[in-house]
């Protein structure tokens, strides 16, 4: 069994709305990737889950709906 590569972004998602929003979006335009968003996390973290060569992608598709996307090393 292999594991999984994950990725995670530090947002400035607030609401369970735009979370849902926002990985209805990701997973719409990246559907073997998986996401989730923590919103009880200080840094709402946006978790990305499979092949990380997508990361930049994700990124750049979630900073030009609005919203702060960091990679958190």
């Amino acid at each position: 069994m292999s594991m999984a590569n994950v990725e995670i972004f530090r947002t400035n998602i607030s609401s369970r709305e735009s979370a849902d929003w926002i990985v209805g979006k990701l997973s719409a335009r990246f559907p073997k990737l998986k996401f989730n968003v923590d919103l009880h996390d200080h840094e709402k973290v946006l978790r990305m889950e499979g092949e990380l060569y997508w990361k930049d992608e994700v990124q750049r598709l979630t900073k030009s709906l609005g919203f702060v996307c960091e990679e958190i090393n």
